[in-house]
């Protein structure tokens, strides 16, 4: 697998995650968005051969936000880490949340971020990968912008 757009350092493939036929290739310093804004690359096996069918970049993304420094999937999402990313705080980091392409979408989500509040009401935010190929993640918060009706609970 090799990301259509390659370009030099862009650190494609440090990290991946894989589920069923999908495969999540971050590219933590891709430019897109300036450098070292990062992004993260969906592939699809057919047979024996990978096709890249979605580049994800950070909608607001910037330089030095690092997408694609952790990625994770599994069924219909993908949530791509951005160590760097500076919303709440200078280099607080965020979790993107996506749904997979050419996949049955979970109707609640669409692109989401998730960073940490510094506010009276914290997201706290549970990941659990357990055996078996099962993937967990819980959110919740009074924010009803960001989690509507009060939580987020997406289980394989």
């Amino acid at each position: 697998m090799t990301a259509s757009d390659a370009a030099a350092s862009d650190n494609f493939g440090y990290h991946v995650s894989i589920s069923e036929d999908y495969a999540l290739v971050g590219a933590y310093y891709d430019d897109d968005n300036g450098s070292n804004s990062g992004s993260a690359y969906l592939f699809h096996r057919n047979g024996t051969s990978w096709s890249e069918i979605q580049k994800y970049t950070a909608y607001d993304g910037l330089a030095s936000d690092y997408l694609g420094m952790a990625v994770s999937m599994d069924n219909d999402v993908a949530v791509i880490g951005g160590s760097q990313e500076d919303t709440m705080a200078s280099n607080a980091g965020a979790a993107y949340i996506y749904p997979i392409a050419h996949k049955a979408r979970i109707s609640v989500i669409n692109e989401q971020m998730i960073t940490h509040e510094t506010s009276a009401n914290p997201i706290p935010i549970t990941i659990l990968n357990e055996p078996a190929g099962n993937f967990t993640l819980t959110a919740s918060s009074s924010n009803q912008s960001l989690v509507p009706d009060s939580s987020i609970d997406i289980a394989a």
